[in-house]
């Protein structure tokens, strides 16, 4: 399992993951002093809560997106009049090159 150059290969990590995994799994299948059903409803209790605060971290999200579009529009609105002035003064081409 381990290798010459001093690190465990990727086949060794994957079986003592796999291997973690299953005795985890059946270490929380028999030491577990609920039954099957309870189990399950404790699960479908957990899954909700989740979805709810998803759903309330969600809302709170597209709240604050719809305020950060809000004050786009406004910086937009102040700035155009001044962008549309400055587009229209005759000004240099400063990024023409001219020959001598």
């Amino acid at each position: 399992m381990h290798n010459t150059r001093g690190c465990y290969s990727g086949l060794a990590v994957s079986f003592a993951f796999l291997g973690g995994a299953v005795a985890g799994a059946l270490a929380g299948i028999l030491l577990t002093t609920k039954s099957g059903q309870e189990v399950r409803w404790d699960l479908e209790d957990y899954a909700r809560e989740k979805q709810q605060y998803l759903l309330s971290k969600a809302k709170e999200a597209r709240a604050e997106l719809g305020d950060a579009i809000q004050r786009g529009k406004t910086f937009i609105s102040k700035q155009w009049p001044r962008a549309k002035d400055d587009a229209t003064d005759e000004k240099p081409d400063v990024g023409t090159w001219r020959s001598a």
